[in-house]
């Protein structure tokens, strides 16, 4: 069985997938928080970012 792109994934969130957008995120949240977190050097407001970002 062919394994999903993310392209696959926004496809299906475009047509209304919950589960989707939140497999997405999963895989992103980290890398997402990280990178938020070096730019702002603040916890909370890495968080809120993040957040946002999604």
């Amino acid at each position: 069985m062919a394994k999903l792109t993310d392209e696959n994934y926004i496809e299906k969130i475009l047509h209304g997938d919950s589960n989707a957008f939140a497999f997405l995120i999963d895989k992103y949240k980290d890398m997402v928080f990280t990178l938020a977190i070096k730019m702002v050097k603040n916890r909370e407001v890495a968080e809120e970012v993040a957040q946002d970002a999604f």
